[in-house]
């Protein structure tokens, strides 16, 4: 039988040949098509970083396991541009892995350079920019845009160093996945109690005792925070202390005070122990709007431990040009003055709004003036922490404005700029572990900014500078898992998966490890590997196409 297989072969030798060659041709355009599908679709990669940039770390898989909810992560461009892409392909390929393995996770994709409309619904604000690099992660209602390039961490930024040291990718989708979906809801808590102004939803069965409190004409405040994602909740902070779960606090317009004491019918703690330790210790956000006609001596000598001062029994008129209408009136419409100095944390916050070409204008209504209650910026130390603090001004009116009582009689000698609002930030430096925290107090001397007059009306600024205030100050960050690493202000643990250069030289940023030792140095990703890999991929072939073709050849001239 096997004679008569070898002289089968002979006789049909060329026929033989030529399925041959044309089966291989098959099977490598069969793999041509197969390898974009594993690789695109798939997410199968074999990982030639030695860092493990392609492998889903063990912490990121449990993360992710504990996840409740459907998330969906969207790219604004192409497989293809983003499998081109340095900063995005990572994101990408660790998305669609992702996706592979978690029945709730989704990745769909979007060329927004094609069809810019796809992405509409993320746009919350006019100001909102989206761009073909940005990576959208939302669950339900909830999202959050964060650019390709925010998944990486430079190196010495005091320097010409741009090179990246570490992909922080697993941490900073964690921190997406955890802030948008419903296990780990971040809260922005509502102050009543004194007179504040608070909404409460027909939905929310668990505060329907306050729903007697409850402002309609403020309900869309409230949509403000649970478009950002957070879970809204109400205190009275004479008896509750604040959760741990609380990113923001908000006390809308109170019109009564806060005691400094403690009256017999309430617990050990004041209102202001709480707030204080909120904001001093769990790196808290505080956003306080008040009447200039309510003197509230005790919440206001708080606020001037933070540096901010109100001035009371006053509000502001500035000339046609800086209000909404040209009334007679004391208590006039303004337009604010938004900050343009780029080095103010006013302008970092609400830069996009104002980069717009045809920006709408912010009003605020029946507003007096708050003022830096500090003569200097704070500086302080506790500990092992070193404390500083700055002032800025939020908005303001022209240098036109004055100071009218609330009879109308003027309470300025001369016209001047009046800031409406302002924002203190204070740092904590941990001495030893080098980590800075954050906390922000930001007070308006109006409490028509909250009221669905303006924020209701598109027509206005209003709700897209509270809307970029309120994130830029609340510490969503925090609900990442630190297992994974980060680099977070607010972050107790620095890390991601650090990139080392092939030859260890002194010219890039040193990793230590646990003992304080060099151990290597961070740079841009790593060639070495991936050329040796490839050089084994390209070689193979050639190489056993070769051999293969030179036994035939030896055979052919020996029979």
């Amino acid at each position: 039988m096997k004679a008569a297989f070898v002289g089968f072969c002979k006789r049909h030798r060329n026929a033989l040949i030529t399925v041959a060659a044309v089966l291989g041709i098959a099977a490598l355009l069969a793999l041509n098509i197969l390898f974009p599908y594993l690789v695109q679709k798939k997410a199968r990669y074999i990982d030639m970083t030695p860092e493990g940039l392609y492998t889903l770390s063990d912490e990121m898989i449990d993360a992710c396991g504990a996840l409740k909810g459907d998330i969906t992560v969207t790219f604004c461009a192409d497989p293809d541009n983003l499998l081109s892409n340095y900063e995005a392909r990572y994101v990408y390929i660790m998305a669609m892995q992702l996706a592979n393995r978690f029945d709730n996770i989704h990745v769909e994709t979007y060329d927004i350079n094609l069809n810019p409309t796809a992405v509409n619904r993320f746009k919350a604000t006019s100001a909102t920019r989206i761009m073909p690099y940005h990576v959208i992660v939302s669950c339900e209602s909830r999202y959050r845009i964060l650019s390709a390039a925010s998944f990486w961490s430079l190196g010495d930024t005091s320097t010409s160093n741009t090179d990246y040291y570490s992909f922080n990718g697993e941490y900073r989708m964690a921190t997406a996945f955890l802030s948008v979906s419903s296990v780990t809801e971040p809260v922005v808590c509502f102050a009543y109690g004194h007179g504040e102004k608070i909404y409460v939803d027909e939905s929310d069965a668990a505060n329907a005792s306050l729903r007697e409190l409850s402002d309609s004409g403020h309900s869309a405040f409230y949509t403000l925070m649970r478009n950002q994602g957070f879970k809204v909740a109400y205190i009275d902070l004479d008896r509750e202390e604040i959760p741990d779960d609380c990113v923001l606090l908000v006390m809308d317009s109170p019109t009564a005070d806060y005691a400094a004491g403690n009256p017999a019918s309430m617990t050990e703690r004041t209102a202001f122990d709480r707030m204080h330790d909120f904001l001093s210790e769990q790196n808290g956000a505080l956003m306080l709007f008040k009447s200039p006609e309510v003197e509230l001596p005790n919440l206001e000598d708080y606020m001037e431990y933070w540096g901010i001062g109100f001035r009371n029994g006053q509000y502001l008129r500035d000339d046609a040009s800086h209000t909404l209408s040209d009334t007679l009136g004391t208590r006039q419409k303004l337009i604010a003055t938004l900050i343009d100095d780029e080095s103010s944390v006013a302008n970092a916050i609400y830069a996009d709004v104002v980069g717009i070409a045809s920006s709408p204008r912010t009003v605020v209504e029946n507003s007096g003036s708050v003022y830096k209650s500090w003569i200097n910026d704070y500086v302080g130390s506790s500990g092992t922490e070193n404390v500083t603090g700055e002032y800025h001004e939020f908005f303001t009116t022209s240098p036109n404005a004055n100071a009218y009582t609330p009879a109308g009689e003027l309470d300025s000698q001369t016209p001047g700029t009046y800031a409406l609002g302002a924002i203190s930030l204070r740092k904590r430096n941990d001495t030893v572990t080098g980590n800075g925290y954050y906390s922000y107090v930001f007070c308006a001397a109006s409490t028509e900014l909250t009221t669905n007059t303006y924020l209701d009306n598109r027509a206005y600024s209003n709700y897209d500078i509270l809307f970029a205030t309120v994130r830029y100050i609340s510490r969503v960050d925090e609900y990442a898992s630190m297992e994974l690493g980060g680099t977070s202000l607010n972050s107790p643990k620095l890390g991601g998966k650090p990139l080392l250069k092939v030859t260890l030289d002194e010219s890039g940023n040193k990793r230590y490890d646990e003992n304080g030792i060099a151990v290597g140095y961070y740079s841009a990703v790593t060639s070495g590997a991936r050329v040796a890999w490839m050089t084994v991929l390209i070689a193979v072939p050639v190489v056993a196409g070769t051999v293969t073709g030179a036994v035939i050849l030896l055979k052919r001239r020996n029979r």
